[in-house]
């Protein structure tokens, strides 16, 4: 650990970031924290460091041109000053430290590095005022009455709303944003097909209704309306949810059926891989199973040939060639680059986007007024 802190701070003194005291005495390597000062710059850097390194932008200095445009935001200054969100510098620095030893590999899980979450902590109760969801308790959201607010209203105050928490088999969950337990499904009215309340799920033999409800190693057969083990490679299916964990269901051309075939997912560069399965065919971020070698290749950059019409995070396909996403103030019909969009109003060009809380008051009282403010 002690080497990637040292390369993040020579990266940071490189890129001449704001925390100069780093460049001078190594902080990131004796620091526990990072001061909210130097939060977003640190970041920044140990994010792009890795987007670079892992094929998912062309270099260090076009991801912090492009993909942080929101690097300045007066209202999250406010409400860390105001202490309704607290600054954690540990959990910053910890992030940062992460990520200079995180791997480009893909990741099953949503957040691979859990203490950036970590970073800041709402601090005001359910039902007090707020104006962004990262000022409530308990990832709680900031929700607005819509008829107190108007599309112009920039700066309309909402309140905290905790979401349910998963839902305890026997409990309702009608509620559309309601998720039950693990081990069980929210079961549906058979006659209105209505949410009703959580219900275990169905062993393998058991009667199922609208295609869920089935053990994770079985599945709904529409046709019979009963719960199936999964199948295996060779047997039959109709999709892919039929087959067990490493299969598919395939159409084969020459017998007209489709059964469960396995594939090769997670492969290594230059590995081979199955293609059509999508980015989990290989297990680098920034990769792609070709179609014409079989292997997991890089995805190109601009100037390079597409690989089976893709090709990195960066560009786009254009006569099977990769060219770079648009810019700022260049013309667009989808995509543009990093953070940027693209805005039909303005003539189809790419353009910066407005973010909603600048410049408003902060609005409400953090709940506990005892917060040290975690290294500011």
């Amino acid at each position: 650990m002690l080497a990637a802190r040292a390369r993040l701070a020579v990266g940071a003194c490189l890129l001449l970031l704001a925390a100069a005291p780093g460049c001078e005495r190594s902080s990131f390597v004796a620091d526990p924290e990072i001061a909210y000062h130097d939060y977003a710059e640190s970041i920044e850097a140990a994010v792009c460091e890795w987007r670079a390194r892992c094929n998912l932008d062309v270099s260090v200095e076009s991801c912090r041109e492009l993909q942080f445009l929101d690097r300045a935001d007066p209202y999250l200054d406010a409400a860390v000053a105001a202490g309704t969100i607290r600054y954690h510098g540990d959990a910053a620095y910890r992030c940062v430290d992460e990520y200079a030893d995180r791997t480009c590999e893909r990741s099953p899980e949503e957040d691979p590095i859990p203490s950036c979450a970590e970073i800041f902590e709402g601090q005001v109760a359910p039902e007090d005022p707020c104006m962004i969801d990262g000022e409530c308790v308990e990832n709680g959201v900031c929700g607005v009455n819509p008829n107190d607010c108007v599309d112009d209203a920039q700066c309309c105050v909402g309140a905290c709303r905790l979401l349910p928490g998963k839902i305890a088999q026997g409990e309702s969950c009608a509620n559309q944003l309601a998720e039950c337990e693990e081990g069980s499904f929210c079961a549906r009215d058979p006659m209105t097909n209505q949410r009703t309340v959580c219900t275990a799920n169905r062993p393998i033999g058991a009667i199922c209704d609208f295609g869920e409800g089935c053990v994770d190693d079985g599945f709904c057969n529409f046709y019979t309306g009963y719960c199936e083990a999964k199948r295996g490679t060779g047997q039959e299916c109709e999709s892919g949810d039929w087959c067990v964990e490493g299969n598919r269901c395939e159409w084969n051309e020459g017998t007209y059926t489709a059964s469960c075939v396995a594939v090769t997912l997670g492969a290594a560069l230059g590995e081979p891989c199955t293609p059509n399965v999508g980015y989990d065919a290989c297990a680098d971020i920034g990769a792609w199973c070709s179609e014409t070698s079989l292997t997991c290749v890089l995805l190109p950059g601009h100037g390079e040939a597409c690989v089976d019409y893709r090709c990195a995070a960066y560009a786009d396909c254009d006569n099977d060639i990769c060219v770079a996403l648009p810019s700022a103030g260049e013309t667009c019909y989808g995509a543009c680059a990093g953070g940027l969009f693209c805005d039909w109003d303005a003539g189809m060009t790419c353009a910066v986007p407005e973010f909603a809380a600048d410049g408003c008051e902060v609005p409400g009282e953090p709940y506990d007024a005892k917060s040290d403010g975690g290294g500011k």
